[in-house]
């Protein structure tokens, strides 16, 4: 019998959504979560597939089986707290694991510092990162002075994120934001935006990036793109 041989391109397991529910409406919030993400990559001429796994548990077992069937993933997870730019994902790892019972920081087993990525600190986070993107999803009433005036976005504590998004949009005819926003708002993200004020976010564009050249396909058109990204890590790295 022949051996299945393995499939030929990049996934990303990510928090989020829950995976094989029979609620129609469940399933269309992992729907619009899966789309949403590979808008942030569709310069690709391939797409990473995007799997959303429900919890954090279910996206780590699912990277760790694809890693033994000898095919390309990628772990995509809350950081749920601070990590500097330059600072290793694995090291960040062992040192909340040194600090923190919690099993769900644990590093799970296959894991380096170039497939496990992470989201610092929570989704929200990016979305302050493209402000034009917040002020035309909620429109009247958004108030931009609420959000953080810090540069470095990474760095502002989750809660306070949320607590800026939500004074940011109580005003608005949206009303105060809610995570069903989030799947709409990541549709409308500019990745370059993005890039620029998410280091977290810009490796793993790049990492993507260098992923699916290694698979054989031409990336022209990221050329700029991915020169630009390295440029702002060498940026966050100073």
């Amino acid at each position: 019998m022949k051996q299945k041989q393995p499939s030929a391109s990049v996934v990303i397991y990510m928090e989020g959504g829950r995976r094989g529910s029979d609620s129609a409406s469940e399933r269309r919030k992992v729907n619009d979560l899966r789309r949403n993400m590979r808008h942030l990559f569709d310069s690709l001429p391939r797409h990473p597939r995007v799997v959303a796994c429900g919890s954090r548990n279910e996206a780590v077992n699912l990277f760790q089986y694809t890693l033994s069937r000898g095919e390309i993933a990628i772990l995509l997870i809350d950081s749920e707290a601070e990590k500097g730019a330059t600072e290793e994902t694995i090291s960040f790892f062992q040192r909340m694991a040194a600090t923190n019972n919690d099993a769900q920081i644990s590093l799970p087993a296959g894991a380096t510092n170039q497939n496990v990525y992470l989201i610092v600190q929570c989704m929200e986070t990016w979305f302050l990162a493209d402000v034009e993107a917040l002020a035309g999803y909620y429109k009247q009433g958004f108030n931009r002075n609420a959000l953080p005036k810090s540069k470095e976005l990474e760095q502002v504590a989750k809660l306070d994120v949320l607590a800026a998004l939500k004074a940011a949009t109580r005003q608005t005819q949206r009303g105060e934001y809610q995570k069903r926003h989030g799947l709409e708002l990541l549709g409308l993200l500019d990745r370059k935006k993005l890039a620029g004020r998410c280091p977290h976010f810009a490796s793993l564009l790049l990492r993507i990036g260098e992923l699916v050249a290694a698979l054989g396909c031409q990336i022209a058109a990221w050329h700029g793109i991915i020169s630009s990204t390295r440029t702002v890590l060498r940026h966050f790295a100073c």
